[in-house]
């Protein structure tokens, strides 16, 4: 099967579209634990407001909302997909969206934080090194090994590199038959270690 690196941009030539560049205000000293996996919990705000870019002035909303701080923001369609298809721990985290005059624009989206990572990664092809926090930095580009995805889930986090998601074909054609077409995302390199 293959696997896809997800855009947490999304479409960028399309101006029209709502955009992300914040996180909400409560969780600043806590954002990179979405960034790498790491469980929100309790420092996530149970009333969080996100506010639609300043730079970027679209509105129109699809199921998955690009953003510039490497989140998966989806709306309940593409949120039930991830529900059925993915067998990983989880966590969903509602929050309100907020148009450019700080009114409600949508109530529906959830950042999905795919806890910890997949050890996937054929280290040797990928090159680059583990930093101290057994990060990898300086890499090539990400190469998967085949062997280790037999148990893969259909969405998982990078192991070295959690920042990165990945799909498998299966989940990106599931999106395609329910018409998520704003999930893009590229194919990488499968090579088995040597």
């Amino acid at each position: 099967m293959e696997y896809y690196l997800i855009d947490c941009l999304g479409d960028s030539n399309n101006l029209d579209l709502a955009f992300i560049d914040e996180d909400p205000d409560e969780i600043a000293e806590f954002g990179f634990r979405l960034t790498f996996g790491e469980r929100m919990g309790d420092k996530f705000p149970e009333d969080a407001k996100i506010p639609l870019s300043e730079k970027q002035k679209g509105i129109q909303l699809l199921p998955f909302l690009g953003n510039s701080k490497r989140r998966l923001i989806c709306n309940p369609d593409l949120t039930q997909l991830i529900k059925g298809m993915v067998d990983w721990e989880i966590e969903y985290l509602p929050f309100t969206l907020l148009n450019h005059r700080g009114r409600v624009h949508s109530a529906d989206y959830q950042i999905i934080n795919p806890i910890g990572a997949f050890d996937c990664l054929n280290m040797k092809a990928t090159g680059g090194q583990l930093d101290d926090q057994d990060r990898l930095y300086c890499e090539d580009e990400l190469v998967l090994d085949p062997k280790k995805l037999e148990q893969a889930p259909h969405l998982f986090r990078i192991k070295h590199a959690a920042h990165n998601y990945v799909a498998s074909e299966a989940f990106l054609d599931a999106c395609d038959d329910r018409g998520i077409r704003n999930l893009f995302a590229d194919e990488l390199e499968q090579q088995p270690a040597s």
